[in-house]
Order: C-alpha cells, then structure tokens, then sequence
C-alpha cells in the first residue's frame, strides 16, 4: 500500500489531542458526604472499575475513527493498482551523471545540484503522475512510480563515464520510454550532446524541456596521456615517461606540476608553463628495478575537473625474449648485431627445421633470405605464430616462388620476380598500434631509406607498416591467430634497399620482436568497449582457461571482484562490459598468477565546452516538442487506474469510519447513564 498525498499524514499528530484528553480528566469532581455506610462504598469502587474499561473502549473507537478519515484523506492505493495507468500520465526525468557533473560550482557539484532541481520538479508534479528516474549512463528502460516514491531513484544515482556515441544510446532509451514528457538536467557538454542529438530529441513523439545546469567558467587542465620512451623496459636501469598535459582554457597556466609515482613512491617531478588551450610533453625519468611489475600514477592539482588530474599506468618488464634466427651459412647479415649481448634476448641462429625443439614459450622467429623452406617446417613454424609468436620473413635475393605458395595457403601473396625500379620509403602509418611508443612525436623532413628492388605485395591483406612512393606496400604486418607476421619486399642487402642502414630499421625490428612477449598496454579506460589481450598465453574457451584455471579481476580498494568474459578468436580478449566505474590499479588474478592492471577515466569530457542556452534555443527553433530552460509546474491530473474487482482502499477507510461512529453510537445507547 501506498499514499497519494504522504503529506496529510502529518494530520495524525492531531490524534493526540483527544488522548490528552482522555489521560488527564478534566470534568470536576463534586464531593458528597453521606453517613458511613461500608456497603455503599465497596458498591461504588466497582461502578468506577466499569465506568474506566468502558470509556477506554469509546476512546479507542473515536481514536480510530478519526485515524481511518485522515489516512481517507491521503488517498491509499495498492501498488498493484498503478500498473494501468495510460502513457499520457508518465514523466520521465533524465539526469545527466557524466564526469564533468563532478564539477563542484558553490557549495554543491553540478550533478548534486541537478538532483536538487530534479526534486522540485518531482514536488510541483500532481501525486497521481508517474515519474521515471533515469541516469544518462542506463541503457536499461526505466521504470515510473508514484511522486513519493521516486525522490529515493535520485539519491542513488552516481556518476558514470561516458562511452563513445553514448547520445545514440541516450535517444534510444529517451524514445523507448513511452513517457508524454521527458524533462533532462545537464550541462550538456558538446563532446557527449553534438548537434545531431538534439535532430534525434525531435523525432521523440513527447514533449522533452531540456534544464541547463550552468556552471562558471572551468580552467582545466588534464593529463591526457603517458608512454614510455622505449617500447620495452630493461630490469636495473634508467626508464623515461613522457606525459603529455592538456591545457583546456583560454588563460595560461604557469608552474603547473607533474608529479610521478611508482609503487606509492614519488620518483620524480617537473614544473612547466602552458600557454591557452595548447598542450606539451614532458619527459619523467624513473628507476627501474627487480620486479617483473610495477605500478605508477601520474598526478598534478587544478581548479578544474578532478577526474582527469591522475592517470594510472602499469609496466610489464619481460624477463627473456627468444630470437631465433634462420638464413643461410654463406649470407652475411647484420640482425645478430643487433640482438647478441643485449641481456633482454636469448638470441639463437637455428636451421628452420629444428623448430619442432623450441619451448612452447612465444618467440621472435626471422627468416631471412632462405633459399627454400620446407612445408613441414613452414607449418611448424605457423603454429608458432597460432599460439602468440611473430615471425619476420626477408624474401630471397632471387626467386621467391616457393615462398609464395607457402604464403598463398594463408591468403597471403608475394610476387614472384623482382621490380628493378628505384623508390623510396614515403609513408608511415604512425596511427597504427605497432608504432604507439616508438616516437615521441611522428618525424617530419624525413629523409626515408631508398628501395632498389623490391617484390609486390599482397594490398588486401593486413596492415602497411611502410609504403612506397608509388603506393605499393613495403613492409607489412598480418595478424594470425595470436601472433603476427612481419614480410617485408625486399632482401636487406644493400643492392636491395638501404633499411638495414636507416635509423628506422633497429626500432621497427625491436618493435617486431617486443610483439612476441604479449605485453598488456600501459593503460586502458573504464569505458572500453574492445577487448584486452588475454596477457599469457593460454587457450580459452568461453569464460574458461585451459586447466581449469580461474580469472577474475580484483578491486584492492573495495576488496570486490569482477570475472571478464573470454573471446578466443586470432587473440584471446577479456570483456569487462561497463563493470569497471572507477579510475584505480586492479590486479588481474589468472590461477596463481597476479598481473597488474591500470584502469583511467577517459578523457573525452576534459575540455570544458558546453552549449549555452541561446546556442540550444538556436539548435531547436524548428523543433515543436522542445523547450529549452523551463517544464510544467503542474502535470497530469488523471486519477490512478484501479482494478474494479477490488474495492479502493479510501473507501474501505471510509467504511470503517462509518461503522465505528454506528458502534460508538450503540454502546452510548446500552451504556446509556453508566458511564
């Protein structure tokens, strides 16, 4: 049971008049004297013993009445008896629970003081409207309940970060909601709301008022990003973190500090100016240790947004990377030099043959020029890869026919006689995730290496890592299965192209053999909807590891757990969908093994630009269902759908009033001068 108007329930305080009443009797006692007669006193005690029981039970009687027409008055209803209401009496309030609503304006943050707004509206609503609460972030259809019912939705609602497209979302949930009007509180930032929202808020069959939370002008300034400044790090030595920081206001912002933590420690600190609306990277240089992990956050302190003022990162320091290299005895080749006497490889030259007697671990496999590989060895060496190994193929200096069959059973092609022309390396695809953390920033001016003789390649096929002034690719990347497969078009001998010479070569090669270890990213954001490499290499199926093992990912700081979903397709992928909500270090735990893993809020709501009220006005004036910064003071009026099987509850209120008056009137007539 329910009330419609939970207010008149004040009324009962009333009921304490008639008890103080009947506690203290206030009627006056006369005194007569009599002579002492014992029998006619005894007679009276008892009278009186009567007389209290029975103007007890009056008062309970009236105290009742009165009790059963106040809560008349508050219209009680079933809740049962709501579910028929039409959708003209349905209200659904949106409010907007994005990171930039964490901004604190006064003595309340934004999202604080669109609840705030939300309630009133709830308060000037009539009592027989239903009202559905929805936070922006809810892909799920909202339910509506009585006026006093949904004050304690509001409450609850806590902030969520945005996902890419989320107004796409947004609309589909608005529109599905069947409510006659939609009121939505926001700040409406134009990074979640671009202008095709509002096109997509017209097509709504509601009346929609959108109520801008406005806020002062924001000066923020935001960590966007981190990297390394080498693709791998080296156990005992010196690491370099570039930080790039964000400056997203119209005023300069001199001797803002980056400070740099690993495993709770500060490690290093830099102080830098930035000019309006620009953005800078800063080198941090860092100890590295023993560990095969370690933790790290990036922090600096703004009057702005507070969400994007840390970012967490996580680094995974491999312990051996296997090369193993195949070209015949009498080639000269200069790869060796540059994998013997680094401690980070196991480098081994192998005949491609006893690839059948590598461990099982992931490895970085180069063929280089090999005058023919057998099938059987091929195959071996494809399995390899299946399992999370890459491999760099270097074409022969003449023929490459029966490299070409090998490669046409996985829907690779190679030509198979040489283009004698001479080009050069012209372009780079630096927006590939192969080069992230290669350069601090793309090369410009670049004097690229020449090619003299070069295969054709497969275009349809993988990505083109670098590509020729005429467009053909030169070296290209193939995903199989977990691994990767680098081919380039031409040998590395110097007739051939001048790469092995050019600054490029040694970072695009370490880069190939960095690929093998499987090493999870630095970071990764709370919103993400793509995958995450499963970090080892394991086989999974479904939300299963092989031997049975478990995965889950841990909070440290609430001390809960989340199980991912497994994808197994080239690469298996962990699914987290939506349940991480806060930027923080989570340690993914597979069977015994626990890895580190950095969740960030993302960054899309960092630059504080919003549309003002005349720009909405502006955005809608075609529109004939939005109105911008007011709603309905008074809404509804229709009464609530009761089942007619059933008899209303008021009434029955009413009912036992009325026989308790008729009861009262009854005992008066048999206790009629006893009392």
């Amino acid at each position: 049971m329910t009330f419609l108007f939970p207010e008149r329930l004040w009324f009962l305080f009333l009921l304490l008049i008639p008890l103080i009443i009947h506690l203290f009797d206030f009627r006056k006692t006369i005194k007569a004297y009599f002579p002492h007669v014992r029998i006619l006193r005894e007679l009276t005690e008892k009278t009186k013993r009567e007389q209290t029981l029975k103007r007890w039970i009056l008062f309970a009687i009236r105290f009742l009445a009165f009790a059963f027409i106040i809560l008349a008055f508050c219209m009680p209803v079933r809740k049962n008896e709501i579910s028929n209401i039409a959708s003209g009496d349905k209200l659904l309030i949106a409010i907007d629970n994005s990171l930039s609503m964490r901004y604190q304006s006064g003595s309340y943050t934004l999202l604080q003081q669109a609840k705030n707004s939300a309630k009133e509206a709830i308060n000037n609503q009539s009592a027989s409207t239903l009202i559905g609460i929805m936070p922006l972030s809810s892909t799920i259809k909202p339910n509506f309940h009585l006026k006093n019912e949904s004050t304690q939705f509001i409450d609850s609602i806590s902030y969520s970060p945005t996902f890419i497209d989320q107004y796409k979302t947004i609309f589909h949930t608005l529109n599905n909601s069947t409510a006659k009007s939609i009121i939505l509180f926001s700040d409406f930032q134009k990074s979640d709301f671009p202008s095709d929202f509002f096109q997509l808020l017209d097509s709504i069959n509601a009346n929609i008022y959108l109520m801008p939370i406005e806020s002062p002008q924001i000066n923020n300034i935001s960590i966007d990003s981190v990297f390394l400044g080498s693709p791998v790090v080296v156990k005992n030595s010196q690491g370099s973190l570039y930080v790039k920081l964000n400056n997203n206001s119209d005023i300069a912002e001199d001797g803002v500090k980056i400070e740099v933590y690993l495993n709770n420690k500060s490690v290093g600190s830099v102080v830098t100016n930035l000019p309006a609306n620009t953005q800078t990277t800063e080198e941090i240089s860092f100890p590295i240790g023993e560990n095969n992990y370690f933790t790290g956050k990036v922090s600096t302190v703004d009057n702005g947004y507070d969400f994007d003022n840390n970012l967490f990162f996580s680094i995974h320091i491999p312990s051996d990377i296997r090369v193993y290299h195949c070209y015949e005895n009498d080639y000269k080749t200069l790869i060796p030099n540059i994998f013997i006497g680094d401690s980070l490889f196991n480098y081994q030259k192998i005949n491609l043959d006893a690839l059948t007697n590598t461990n099982g671990q992931p490895a970085f496999y180069i063929l280089e020029s090999l005058n023919n590989i057998s099938p059987d060895a091929f195959n071996n060496l494809l399995k390899k890869i299946q399992e999370g190994s890459a491999a760099f193929i270097v074409p022969p200096t003449n023929n490459a026919n029966y490299l070409n069959s090998l490669l046409s059973k996985i829907n690779i092609n190679i030509g198979n006689a040489l283009d004698e022309q001479s080009l050069r390396v012209e372009n780079i695809s630096f927006s590939l995730p192969f080069f992230k953390g290669m350069f601090t920033s793309p090369p410009r001016n670049y004097d690229y290496p020449l090619v003299n003789k070069y295969y054709h390649l497969s275009k349809s096929i993988g990505n083109n890592l670098l590509s020729l002034t005429n467009g053909d690719p030169f070296l290209k990347q193939i995903n199989y299965g977990k691994g990767n497969i680098y081919i380039v078009a031409s040998p590395l001998q110097k007739e051939f192209t001048s790469l092995v010479q050019h600054q490029l070569f040694v970072p695009i090669l370490l880069q190939m053999a960095f690929s093998s270890t499987q090493a999870m990213d630095l970071y990764y954001f709370t919103n993400q909807s793509a995958g995450i490499p499963l970090p080892i290499n394991i086989g999974a199926n479904g939300d299963v590891l092989e031997n049975n093992k478990s995965i889950y990912l841990i909070d440290p700081i609430n001390n809960t757990s989340y199980i991912p979903y497994i994808t197994q397709g080239e690469r298996a992928m962990l699914f987290f969908n939506n349940a991480i909500q806060r930027a923080e270090i989570y340690n993914l735990t597979i069977g015994d093994d626990k890895i580190p893993i950095a969740f960030n809020y993302p960054r899309n709501e960092s630059r504080p630009i919003y549309w003002t009220q005349n720009e909405l006005d502006s955005l809608t004036k075609n529109s004939t269902n939005i109105t911008i910064g007011r709603y309905p003071i008074t809404y509804g009026g229709s009464n609530i759908a009761v089942n007619p099987s059933k008899l209303p509850l008021w009434i029955l209120f009413i009912i036992l009033t009325i026989a308790l008056l008729i009861t009262e009137i009854i005992l008066l007539r048999i206790w009629k001068n006893r009392i």
